[in-house]
């Protein structure tokens, strides 16, 4: 069961709307085999209007 914490920024990138994304996360319990301790997740998004 991970916990974190993430920031979250949309901007625009020329012509195209981007989301940025990064933050710690912890797991607080894992399975056998599974993700322990601490870690980071960044995510780059690309919108995409309708």
């Amino acid at each position: 069961m991970p916990a974190g914490a993430f920031v979250a920024k949309v901007t625009r990138i020329g012509n195209q709307t981007v989301q940025f994304m990064a933050g710690p996360r912890y797991y607080l319990e894992s399975t056998d085999g599974g993700p322990d301790g601490l870690g980071f997740r960044a995510m780059v998004v690309l919108l995409y209007p309708r």
